[in-house]
């Protein structure tokens, strides 16, 4: 569904979205025309606002996504819409620099169903959260790193968009910051 008068009046944008089994949609930050949306087949990708929609590449049927374990598990880096990453209901990570064209994985060491995955602002982070808690995939480095134990079972994880070292995460039926 698409409003364009804040909700006022909705319309189906399912052209070429052949799973309507959505876990997830998110917008690029850059550029609203390009929507992604996290579906049971697969990534579907709208580069105009969702009037039409297509199969990103699924690797075989390795990414795809379901709810609940599929919260938000797509990240678009803030600066280029191309750039995007998946936490798949596999708990497998994959990246994408074409919209999703190719995907590479994301090294070792993050075995879990991911909850909710997201870029910091330079797209040099990826935070990600789940049932065995918060993780860090340093992009640079390729590598992840498990960070403060306390944050099993994390729901919701949120960069702030003016001070992006300062982070929001819901967890253990808490808010930590």
């Amino acid at each position: 569904w698409r409003s364009d008068d804040r909700g006022e009046n909705w319309r189906f944008v399912t052209k070429g979205l052949k799973n309507l089994n959505v876990a997830a949609i998110a917008i690029a930050p850059s550029d609203s025309n390009i929507v992604y949306a996290a579906t049971g087949e697969g990534v579907y990708v709208s580069r105009d606002a969702g009037a039409l929609w297509s199969l990103a590449n699924d690797l075989h049927q390795q990414i795809k996504f379901q709810r609940p374990q599929s919260y938000r598990p797509i990240t678009i880096s803030a600066k280029d819409p191309a750039k995007v990453c998946v936490a798949t209901s596999s708990g497998k990570v994959f990246c994408s620099a074409d919209t999703g064209q190719h995907w590479q994985a994301l090294g070792k060491g993050q075995q879990e169903v991911l909850t909710v995955i997201l870029f910091d602002q330079e797209s040099t982070k990826i935070f990600a959260g789940g049932s065995a808690g918060f993780q860090i995939y340093d992009v640079v480095a390729k590598k992840w790193s498990a960070v403060n134990i306390e944050l099993k079972d994390l729901t919701d994880l949120w960069v702030s968009k003016t001070k992006s070292h300062h982070l929001f995460a819901a967890a253990n039926e808490e808010l930590w910051y």
